[in-house]
């Protein structure tokens, strides 16, 4: 990784925590506001809704990005078809959540709730179309503006309401309607950036796109299937309080499902433009983020395993203490998401998208079925349980299809090392001392980062890459001064 890939990621993932944090606190203030109850409807809402606005995405996010990154040439022309592809997108699945709820078993309140968070969401999923269009241009910098700017305006919005103590419903129709307000703003704002040709309305080239992208579509609509179908299962089966109970757990996952992802978002332009290079090259690029990905994967998941109980009564109340042991178990859930997120951004840059949707598909059965299964008989346990029996046939299926590009012998002992750091962070702090939240983290961070610079390998390769970066990162504010 050189170092401009690095800032883009280091880009990326900053407006990716940040972002995610504000919306983190607006569903702690959720759950300690409206109860188990509030925060379960809330949760089936975001889950239920969720399979709305992939389809109002259609796979667009990633061909936008794959297909902007490269058609340079006609860069203003493509990004007005495709900004009218999406807005039409948007009327249809907006129109047809409408349609729909009304036949569910919901209160008219409820409906409501769940109607405006559709919206929000579907609208949120336009604005990360947006992103696209700078990150397809490498400008990781515009899109993480936008993206924080977005999250904490509604964020903000959504809190003081409910320190007013606006209801539930009032609430979901403020994040819809804010999100809508900051969609308009952000596209006047792309086209004063790039001059982009207005919307071209023309079907035919709607269908050529919709043709290209529907691998990724129906990617997208499996993964959503195979990772949220658990809280709309719990929500049908046990009711929106073990929703609510679950997702607690899930959320702090979620909020950490932003570090793999913004990796393989930051990677996914030049892995796209390097497709064709040959396979000794690519199988050396492919292993080098591997072995990177090991040494942040492992201590973040062991880290959660370890702080579990903490982050769970302290951040959500003592009354969630069923919680505990599910984020326990979806710790490993996250450590597994760094690999299956590169492993896809990667079938995609070799034009497999076609595989790629095979495997979300195997892994959507095996998640409904086990799903179905283990909550009948382990309630939100057997979804934790279900989660990471589904998201491993997923890394085994990636694993064997780009088999070819793989060097485990070098990979295993960035993963050895790792484990043997994260270990003894674990054991100290779970064993032998009890300190503060605010004291474990930064500790177990500073023992796992001596651990790995004991080792002159590591000190010879990560540890220069990081120092080339923070070079880079310190001279570019030299030069802006």
């Amino acid at each position: 990784m050189n170092v401009k890939v690095l800032k883009n990621i280091f880009s990326l993932t900053s407006a990716k925590i940040f972002g995610d944090i504000f919306l983190f606190f607006l569903f702690i203030s959720i759950t300690r506001k409206y109860g188990e109850e509030g925060i379960g409807i809330y949760s089936f809402a975001i889950a239920f809704t969720g399979y709305f606005a992939i389809l109002s995405d259609w796979g667009l996010y990633n061909y936008s990005i794959k297909f902007l990154a490269k058609n340079t040439d006609t860069f203003k022309k493509n990004v007005g078809e495709i900004v009218a592809l999406r807005l039409t997108l948007l009327i249809i699945m907006s129109l047809l959540l409408i349609a729909v709820l009304p036949f569910t078993s919901f209160s008219s309140n409820e409906i409501s709730i769940i109607l405006f968070i559709g919206l929000f969401q579907i609208g949120t999923r336009f604005i990360s179309g947006f992103l696209t269009i700078f990150i397809s241009q490498e400008d990781m910098s515009q899109a993480s503006i936008i993206e924080v700017a977005l999250k904490l305006t509604n964020t903000f919005i959504s809190i003081f309401l409910i320190y007013l103590n606006f209801s539930l419903k009032s609430i979901s129709i403020s994040l819809a309607v804010t999100t809508f307000i900051f969609l308009i703003f952000t596209y006047a704002y792309l086209k004063k950036k790039y001059h982009t040709n207005s919307l071209a309305f023309s079907f035919a080239n709607f269908k050529g796109i919709l043709k290209e992208s529907s691998p990724n579509a129906l990617a997208s609509i499996l993964f959503q299937l195979s990772s949220r179908i658990d809280v709309v299962l719990l929500g049908f089966m046990l009711g929106a309080a073990s929703a609510g109970m679950y997702n607690i757990a899930y959320r702090v996952i979620f909020l950490l499902q932003f570090v793999p992802h913004q990796i393989a978002i930051a990677l996914f332009p030049s892995a796209s433009r390097n497709s064709d290079l040959a396979l000794n090259v690519i199988t050396e690029q492919t292993n080098y983020v591997l072995r990177h990905l090991a040494l942040i994967a492992i201590p973040i998941a062991v880290g959660i395993f370890t702080i579990a109980p903490d982050i769970i009564s302290i951040i959500f109340g003592e009354k969630f203490y069923s919680s505990i042991i599910v984020l326990k178990i979806l710790s490993l859930l996250l450590l597994l998401m760094f690999f299956t997120h590169y492993f896809s951004m990667l079938l995609m840059s070799y034009n497999l998208e076609i595989t790629r949707t095979k495997s979300y598909g195997i892994s959507a059965i095996i998640s409904l079925v086990s799903n179905v299964v283990l909550i009948k008989h382990f309630g939100i346990i057997g979804a934790a349980i279900s989660a990471l029996i589904a998201e491993t046939s997923l890394l085994l299926l990636f694993i064997y299809h780009i088999r070819k590009f793989l060097n485990f012998n070098k990979l295993l002992s960035r993963i050895t090392i790792a484990l043997l750091g994260s270990f003894t962070f674990y054991i100290i702090f779970s064993k032998f001392l009890d300190t503060e939240l605010w004291v474990t983290i930064p500790l177990s961070g500073l023992i796992y980062i001596l651990f790995l610079m004991s080792f002159a390998t590591i000190r010879r390769n990560e540890g220069t890459i990081i120092f080339k970066l923070f070079s880079a990162i310190k001279l570019k504010r030299h030069v802006n001064k």
